[in-house]
């Protein structure tokens, strides 16, 4: 028994003291591990330090490109608003452009409104080419107006007497305009005719003069302020036989079909002036012989029958013995 008693003592001491070993390891490797924690440690606050400034940096460059973000949205919805009233005021500008060529064109003559019709043409396309088209018409009318102290020439066509178009220069003063053509045969006033053409009035000026008032020289010149209306007035200006001769063959039947009329109409009023009206007191007469029941005397009373009048009166006067519904519908049918 103490032979087995001393066995798990000494089993006991060993045991202890591989604990007392494996403790001091144990203690060593602690100290060891809290020394290279203890080195480390350093490093890691250095290192730790260094990710919590790149954190702070870089929150802060998310609130400068937040910042940055919301100063961009606003200065795009800005420049969307000055766009859009951009836009808008483009479209009045351009509107207001194509109300000034309609008005333009309205206030041209036929000549200068041909002269410039491929322009005017142009001006009505809805692209870039018509703006720039409508600004050249703006263009256009200002550089007209700072002439209009001279007379302004351009060139052009237009219809002699003979339905011929002759090429040539137009001279313009204001709404009245004068034409030479290219081989200085013919020259004069011009107006609109009915196909909206320039034709050319003959003989209301020369060739030399139209040349001189185109080069601003002195000169004197016919002038037409009715613009045209005089010309044709005078144009159509003649005797009865002119016209009856214009009218060509069907003028005949209505000579005819008018002189039966005028016939027609002037025996009539020969005939009405040979009625004469029923006077109030011949006709108080009869009417108090009526009632006295003197028809004899009333008949004597109206006379003759020349008047509608005293016809139906005679009439009535014989039926005496009808009722007045029987003398109305005779009368009536009558007359």
């Amino acid at each position: 028994m103490i032979h087995q008693s001393n066995a798990q003592e000494a089993d006991y001491k060993s045991a202890l003291d591989n604990i007392n070993q494996d403790i001091k390891l144990e203690m060593s490797e602690l100290s060891e591990l809290r020394q290279m924690i203890a080195n480390e440690r350093p490093k890691l606050a250095e290192e730790t330090e260094k990710i919590a400034a790149e954190l702070r940096d870089k929150r802060r460059r998310s609130q400068l490109a937040s910042q940055e973000r919301d100063a961009l949205i606003h200065d795009l919805s800005s420049l969307s608003s000055e766009v859009r009233l951009w836009r808008e005021q483009s479209v009045y500008i351009e509107n207001l452009l194509t109300d000034f060529r309609r008005n333009f064109e309205a206030q041209m003559s036929v000549a200068e409104a041909d002269s410039m019709r491929s322009l005017m043409l142009s001006a009505d396309k809805a692209s870039d080419d018509g703006l720039d088209s409508k600004l050249k018409i703006l263009e256009n009318a200002v550089e007209r107006i700072n002439g209009l102290t001279s007379p302004s020439t351009f060139k052009g066509s237009a219809l002699d007497n003979d339905g011929v178009m002759r090429e040539g220069i137009f001279v313009e003063a204001g709404p009245v305009s004068w034409f030479v053509s290219e081989d200085k045969k013919i020259a004069g006033l011009t107006n609109t005719n009915k196909e909206l053409r320039s034709q050319i009035i003959a003989g209301t000026a020369t060739v030399d003069e139209v040349q001189k008032l185109g080069a601003g020289e002195s000169t004197s010149i016919m002038l037409d302020p009715t613009m045209g209306m005089a010309s044709a007035l005078s144009e159509s200006d003649g005797n009865i036989f002119d016209h009856i001769k214009k009218g060509g063959k069907w003028i005949f039947p209505i000579l005819l079909i008018g002189s039966l009329a005028l016939t027609a109409a002037f025996l009539k009023w020969l005939q009405l002036l040979r009625i004469r009206a029923l006077r109030p007191a011949r006709l108080r007469r009869v009417i108090d012989a009526i009632q006295k029941g003197d028809f004899q005397l009333a008949k004597s009373e109206l006379g003759g029958k020349s008047n509608p009048a005293s016809q139906a009166l005679h009439r009535a006067i014989e039926m005496e013995n009808n009722s007045s519904e029987d003398v109305e519908e005779a009368l009536y049918e009558e007359y």
